[in-house]
C-alpha cells in the first residue's frame, strides 16, 4: 500500500458519478486538492493500484459486495483502511453512501473531512 500522505500529496481513483448528493457535489473540490485523480471505472484495477502503492486512495459511489469485498480485504491486508463515507465499516451488507479507501485511518479522515463542508 502507499505510504501515508496529506491529501495534497495523494493520488487516486475518484468514481464520483454514482455518489449520492451532497457527496457528488463535494467530489470536484476533493479532486482539485489532490496531486492527481482519475477514474478507471473498474474497481478491480483501482484496488490493484492501491495495494501496489501506485495510488493513495479510491472513492467509490457504488458499494456492491462483488466489486469490493475481495478488494477491501486485500487492501486491509496491505495495511490500508476502508470505510463507508458515513464512517460505518464496509461489509457485504454495507448500505453507506459510498466507500473510501486510504493508506490509513488518519488519511481516510483527512480525505473524508474535505468532503464534509457541503453536507
Amino acid at each position: 500500500a502507499a505510504s501515508a500522505a496529506a491529501p495534497p500529496a495523494m493520488t487516486g481513483m475518484i468514481a464520483w458519478r454514482y455518489l449520492p448528493e451532497p457527496w457528488r457535489d463535494a467530489a470536484p473540490g476533493l479532486i482539485r486538492t489532490m496531486a492527481g485523480a482519475w477514474d478507471y471505472r473498474c474497481a478491480a484495477h483501482a484496488y490493484l493500484t492501491l495495494v501496489r502503492g501506485v495510488s493513495h486512495l479510491a472513492l467509490f459511489g457504488r458499494t456492491q459486495p462483488w466489486d469490493h469485498l475481495a478488494g477491501t480485504l486485500i487492501h486491509a491486508e496491505a495495511g490500508g483502511y476502508a470505510a463507508c463515507l458515513d464512517a460505518t465499516p464496509y461489509g457485504a451488507r454495507a448500505a453507506g453512501p459510498g466507500l473510501l479507501c486510504a493508506p490509513d485511518r488518519v488519511g481516510w479522515s483527512a480525505v473524508r473531512g474535505l468532503l464534509e463542508p457541503s453536507l
